[in-house]
């Protein structure tokens, strides 16, 4: 789960080519890269890590199925999952939690998931969970 990126320039293809080279070493080390969308409110084919496609990119919506107001969006998001209120651990003290909200707290979701389609199939790869989320998402 990479719940961390940032903005990038569409005409920045050197910087995309670098994403793709570490998302695609991760995938060749057995990994299987889900990615948070961002919060920025724009297309997610230009937010690293995310726009890779090598990487699952993930947006967030809320309680009610309404995206996040500030999610991103777009051909290079492949799915949305719960994000907005998420309960998350704090660090002050075992029982701390804190409320978040975004793709940070959403990317989680479908890394759990991913991890129980694994636990099912070892031998999923990450073009069989692709395969699998574009065939059966429901946004």
């Amino acid at each position: 789960n990479l719940s961390f990126g940032g903005p990038i320039a569409p005409t920045n293809n050197l910087a995309r080519q670098r994403w793709d080279h570490i998302m695609q070493g991760l995938i060749d080390a057995g990994g299987i890269p889900v990615c948070s969308a961002g919060n920025t409110q724009l297309d997610g084919c230009n937010y690293v890590p995310g726009q890779s496609e090598y990487c699952i990119s993930v947006g967030a919506f809320d309680q009610f199925g309404n995206l996040y107001s500030r999610t991103n969006y777009g051909e290079c998001v492949n799915i949305f999952a719960p994000g907005v209120a998420i309960k998350s651990a704090g660090t002050s003290s075992t029982s701390q939690y804190l409320t978040r909200s975004g793709t940070s707290a959403a990317a989680p979701h479908i890394t759990g998931l991913i991890s129980n389609l694994l636990w099912i199939n070892p031998a999923l790869t990450f073009d069989h969970i692709l395969y699998i989320i574009n065939n059966n998402k429901q946004f």
